[in-house]
């Protein structure tokens, strides 16, 4: 009523636990709502801003009031409610709707989906991170290889130098020696290898930069940084 007291409740009010301090439990027909309000502020904040925002209804100084609080039982559970205050009038008496709505459910239906857009987010985050650090791990790949094979030729090329060199010593080198050197030299492309194979390893060096600075970017992009304001470089961001 005009005065804060409550004039009906329905069957759910009736049947509220005391858990939350502000609906059902003693606050029953006859009982002064604002003065309940007032004293559960000390345990629930939200309380004194619901006591003035129906004070500010009844005494005419808005229509409507609508907010949000939660409650944490003795066994630390929390549970989130939605609060509705309407104004109307009674043959020129003014009066007040309180509702009180469970939201809990539609509370942690809100943080699922909140937490599956996260989810949703890394890993389009990751997927842009594999394809990035997929085009320099590839040629890495393909130049290590193409070392691999080369070293295979200049092995075989290195024997016969090597069987060259222990004839040489002994005295004259046999023509078959020569020879299996002279075809092992063409056979490994000695004049394109000198091109290609510090090209490879500079291109394998650079690809291993490239994905060197991608991980050192998403660790500085996922640094929770320092809490105090501070200048920061946009164009390095």
């Amino acid at each position: 009523d005009s005065e804060g007291h409550i004039e009906h409740v329905n069957e759910r009010w009736q049947s509220a636990g005391t858990a939350n301090p502000i609906t059902g439990g003693l606050l029953t027909i006859g009982a002064d709502y604002l003065s309940a309000c007032h004293q559960a502020a000390s345990v629930l904040p939200f309380a004194r801003k619901l006591e003035i925002a129906i004070r500010n209804v009844l005494d005419g100084n808005e229509e409507s009031f609508s907010g949000d609080y939660e409650c944490i039982s003795s066994e630390s559970t929390r549970t989130s409610f939605a609060v509705h205050v309407t104004y109307f009038e009674i043959a020129g008496s003014i009066r007040a709707v309180v509702a009180h709505e469970d939201t809990t459910n539609v509370r942690n239906l809100q943080d699922q989906l909140a937490n599956a857009r996260k989810l949703e987010s890394v890993g389009l985050l990751a997927a842009g991170v594999a394809h990035e650090i997929n085009t320099p791990i590839q040629y890495i790949g393909d130049n290590t290889r193409f070392l691999r094979d080369s070293f295979s030729d200049l092995e075989v090329l290195m024997e016969s130098v090597s069987a060259l060199l222990l004839e040489c010593e002994k005295g004259e080198p046999k023509p078959v020696t020569v020879s299996k050197l002279a075809e092992s030299a063409k056979t490994a492309d000695l004049e394109w290898l000198q091109e290609e194979v510090p090209r490879s390893i500079e291109q394998s060096l650079d690809g291993n930069r490239r994905v060197a600075e991608i991980v050192r970017a998403m660790k500085e992009f996922a640094h929770p940084g320092a809490e105090e304001r501070s200048a920061v470089d946009v164009n390095h961001s």
